[in-house]
């Protein structure tokens, strides 16, 4: 069972996450991606988060974002140091690698934008593994995740996606 919390937005790579607020859920997110033997989740591409109407295994409530460039989907997003994040489509939440769901009411997807455009998935390479990253919308650096047992915090970085 996840647990949804409270979110302050701050500014752009600037949020918090206080516990405190929502209800519990079932949504029995798997925050590993085990689709392929190099890690990536290479499901088909869809119109990222209404439906992703496949057959592949992957969870039709988690957002799938897809690079235009090569055709590579995921629903698995990374911060600078590699930890993950997926995004529940029903409630609207960040869900952490542990399954926590950290709910902000405004987690829309629209294709590659996260909520309302202030950030935005990209995609990057690392020893030629695609990968998809949270960054800044209006830089397109790779934000910083920090979390604790009663909060979920977003900073900015200077570094853009990886292409290795």
């Amino acid at each position: 069972m996840a647990m949804l919390v409270g979110l302050t937005v701050w500014t752009a790579c600037n949020l918090t996450v206080q516990d405190g607020q929502g209800d519990n859920t079932n949504t029995n997110v798997n925050s590993n991606d085990n689709s392929g033997a190099n890690g990536n989740d290479n499901t088909s591409a869809n119109d990222n988060g209404v439906d992703n109407g496949n057959d592949t295994g992957v969870d039709p409530d988690l957002a799938l974002f897809t690079d235009a460039d090569s055709g590579f989907s995921t629903t698995v997003v990374r911060d600078v140091d590699d930890e993950t994040v997926q995004f529940s489509l029903s409630a609207r939440s960040i869900v952490y690698q542990d399954g926590t769901e950290y709910q902000a009411g405004t987690w829309t997807i629209n294709g590659n934008f996260l909520a309302g455009g202030s950030f935005q998935v990209r995609f990057g390479s690392v020893g030629g593994e695609k990968r998809a990253y949270f960054t800044e919308t209006g830089p397109g650096t790779v934000c910083d995740f920090r979390v604790t047992s009663d909060r979920f915090e977003i900073f900015a970085t200077s570094q853009v996606p990886p292409q290795e």
